[in-house]
């Protein structure tokens, strides 16, 4: 391994310590009260070198809800990569969400908390701009979907396809979001799992199709 390869390996594994370093301290004193001094010290490194990898902890916000988002855009692209028809494709990408959100419900609390600030600094920040650009590649994949339905006659011909993916979008998403704060509450009350309610949102979005 020559020295420039082996230096990039070691910038690579610094910046993923700071995001786990960074996920630790948001996840746990929460966005507003977490500072850059807290996250340098959970990685055991300074805070100037943390700002030779991320701008301010907003950057670091970004960074981590761009990981998660590119985890989900993968597991859907995974999800239809078998082909059949629009609403078999619809069904696929479904029944990966509730793994999504098993595996990531600590995002969704934590994204409550951000999601402005990720759409009012598009303009300033990369690490913003790169997640909105993830998100609409997200979506163009649900318009794809959901045009691919409509033709092949397995969807309603009278949705709009680009308007059903940015409120499908924003319905699941938001409910994930609302089920991560009172998912808790739900199971003391024993009345359904939050799972259980997720499944059941998302059966009902396939069959108005």
């Amino acid at each position: 391994m020559g020295t420039e390869e082996r230096r990039q390996r070691e910038r690579e594994q610094r910046y993923d310590d700071i995001l786990d370093a960074a996920k630790k301290v948001f996840f746990s004193k929460g966005f507003n009260n977490a500072t850059m001094d807290d996250i340098a010290g959970a990685v055991e490194l300074s805070k100037g070198t943390l700002y030779l990898y991320f701008k301010n902890k907003e950057d670091l916000a970004h960074a981590i809800m761009y990981e998660s988002f590119k985890k989900l855009k993968c597991m859907i692209e995974d999800a239809i990569e078998e082909g059949g028809t629009g609403i078999e494709k619809i069904k696929a990408i479904v029944s990966v969400i509730p793994q999504f959100y098993d595996d990531h419900v600590v995002y969704f609390d934590f994204a409550r908390n951000i999601d402005y600030k990720i759409a009012s600094q598009v303009e300033e920040s990369n690490m913003a701009a790169q997640c909105m650009r993830i998100i609409d590649d997200a979506i163009d994949i649900l318009i794809d979907v959901f045009q691919e339905g409509r033709e092949d006659g397995t969807i309603r011909n009278d949705i709009e396809p680009e308007k059903l993916a940015i409120l499908c979008a924003n319905i699941v998403t938001s409910f994930l979001k609302q089920l991560s704060v009172m998912g808790d509450i739900i199971n003391q009350r024993g009345q359904y799992e939050p799972r259980e309610l997720l499944e059941h949102m998302l059966e009902l979005i396939v069959h108005s199709l």
